[in-house]
């Protein structure tokens, strides 16, 4: 994660999010993190936020940002992609995700309402299968 910093944040919704090379998370959930033996829901979080930091050094923190905030197609494409990486890596030590919360937070206020329902849970259910 060079260049990248984590931080905890009162959040009231979020679990975590990105800002500029910040990844803010909740305080149980930074705490967590720094256990020797840290929960794989919440490392999949970091991988989730991680993703987001890559995608937006490659594209360019302002292109990605303008995208992200200001299309609604734009923010679900970098979700489902940070998804995907969250997935595979909670697949690969045999856990489960709940899709349908997913599901239900992309087609809401927190996500800005970047897709219906039903799009949101058939494109995570396809990342899952592909996981």
């Amino acid at each position: 994660m060079s260049g990248l910093i984590l931080e905890y944040a009162k959040l009231t919704q979020a679990k975590g999010f990105l800002l500029l090379n910040r990844i803010y998370l909740r305080p149980e959930i930074y705490q967590d993190l720094l256990a020797p033996k840290p929960n794989h829901q919440n490392i999949g979080i970091v991988i989730h936020e991680e993703t987001h930091y890559k995608r937006s050094k490659e594209a360019g923190v302002f292109e990605f940002a303008t995208r992200y905030i200001l299309t609604r197609k734009g923010r679900l494409e970098e979700e489902l992609v940070a998804y995907g990486e969250q997935m595979r890596y909670l697949k690969s030590k045999g856990l489960d995700y709940d899709l349908d919360r997913v599901a239900k937070n992309l087609s809401s206020w927190p996500y800005f309402w970047c897709s219906s329902y039903l799009e949101a849970k058939a494109k995570l259910e396809k990342i899952w299968a592909e996981a």
